[in-house]
């Protein structure tokens, strides 16, 4: 027995070997294949490693009754616009994620414009007639509360409590993707900017929207956090839509076809810009004073589309 358990060892040590002279090597560890480069995504510019996706647009409610908001921070780009009675309210854009979003609200005249650029689906609680018909004319496939994907949350006040399923519209939508950018997304290299930590974006005496810069980024202060690597504000005309709200308050039209002035703030400084919009499909153009092309730095971009007579920019 003494032998046996003498041997034992040399034994399977013997197997060993043998099995090492006729078995391939092979590696410690399976190298991983590197992501696939197939291009930039429509609305931020950043390299896209998928396929692209629809993009949709969703209308929220941007009023004290809306906090919290829901889903907003996960927006690839929101452009916030004046609605009536001095209010704002958000058009927000989804191409890489698809979260639950809200308060849902109604759709404007306005929207029209801006949607076009991304070939996007809208999500909305609705609209009025004339906002409906624009819709309609511009081919606009729209995703009203009616829809199963659409639900109510007996938590929230009435007409702040409409809330939307992103990935089910997704998933059952599947619409082109966008044809060309949102903006012309790439190296920033605007020059003479004005240094900020802080940055307020004021519409009007109703509405304004404050920004810190934290980490080469903007967060918006004092609601749900919305980080985004640029902020771009446009001064606009704003024409009345030609009927009321429930209050007694115009309606505006948003005037985004045309040219105007405007700043944008990136890193740690906020620079005097001039945007121009060739058509309802085109999307924006920027450029210095002198009328030398600017490109949007890449990421997430928040659009303020403020009045050209109350709209204006502080920083400190």
């Amino acid at each position: 027995m003494g032998y046996l358990r003498a041997i034992a060892p040399l034994a399977a040590a013997g197997c060993f070997v043998l099995a090492s002279c006729t078995t391939p090597t092979q590696p410690e560890s399976a190298a991983q294949p590197e992501a696939q480069f197939l291009g930039t995504w429509s609305m931020s510019g950043a390299p896209r490693a998928a396929e692209p996706t629809t993009v949709l647009g969703v209308k929220i409610d941007n009023t004290a009754e809306a906090q919290p908001q829901l889903g907003v921070e996960q927006a690839d780009l929101v452009v916030q616009e004046p609605v009536e009675g001095g209010l704002t309210r958000l058009l927000a854009f989804y191409e890489t994620a698809f979260p639950q979003v809200g308060p849902v609200r109604s759709i404007r005249n306005s929207d029209v414009g801006l949607v076009l650029p991304a070939n996007a689906v809208v999500v909305a609680s609705g609209g009025s007639q004339t906002a409906l018909a624009a819709f309609q004319a511009a081919g606009i496939r729209l995703i009203t509360e009616d829809a199963a994907e659409l639900s109510t949350d007996a938590n929230r006040p009435s007409d702040h409590n409409v809330f939307a399923d992103l990935a089910a519209i997704e998933a059952a939508n599947n619409v082109s993707p966008p044809t060309q950018d949102y903006l012309d997304f790439g190296e920033f290299e605007g020059r003479g900017g004005t240094p900020a930590k802080d940055v307020t974006v004021t519409f009007n005496a109703q509405s304004s929207q404050r920004w810190q810069r934290a980490d080469g980024a903007w967060t918006r202060v004092d609601q749900d956090n919305f980080v985004a690597t640029t902020l771009l504000v446009l001064k606009v005309q704003l024409s009345d839509a030609g009927y009321k709200d429930s209050a007694g308050s115009s309606v505006p039209i948003v005037e985004t076809t045309g040219r105007g002035e405007g700043w944008l703030a990136t890193g740690d400084s906020v620079f005097s810009i001039r945007w121009a919009k060739a058509s309802d499909t085109s999307p924006f153009e920027l450029s210095t004073a002198d009328g030398t092309p600017l490109k949007v730095p890449v990421g997430r971009t928040w659009i303020s589309l403020v009045p050209e007579d109350t709209g204006k920019v502080q920083v400190s």
